[in-house]
């Protein structure tokens, strides 16, 4: 994971926010789809949010694409906000 990376969580009714903070690559990724699988129970809505992140791996952007593939089924909606959602928008 990069030094620099970590998730805060928030839950509220049925959606999961998710704050990313600091440089993204691959295992931050892979962070990130453990949240999700260890958090999806009784939320069907998810929005990840992006304005705190810093420098972007552009591999880790494709293989988040492929592994939210199959986690997307999970919820209603997953929704990317903030300045940089559109660079790892699925």
């Amino acid at each position: 994971m990069a030094t620099n990376f970590r998730i805060s969580v928030h839950r509220n009714s049925d959606s999961l926010h998710l704050n990313l903070i600091g440089d993204f690559d691959v295992t931050s990724v892979q962070d990130l789809v453990n949240i999700l699988r260890d958090h999806h129970s009784g939320a069907s809505r998810v929005f990840i949010h992006t304005n705190c992140l810093e420098a972007f791996n552009p591999f880790a952007c494709d293989v988040m694409s492929s592994q939210l593939h199959a986690i997307k089924s999970q919820f209603k909606r997953i929704e990317f906000t903030g300045q940089h959602s559109d660079k790892i928008a699925l």
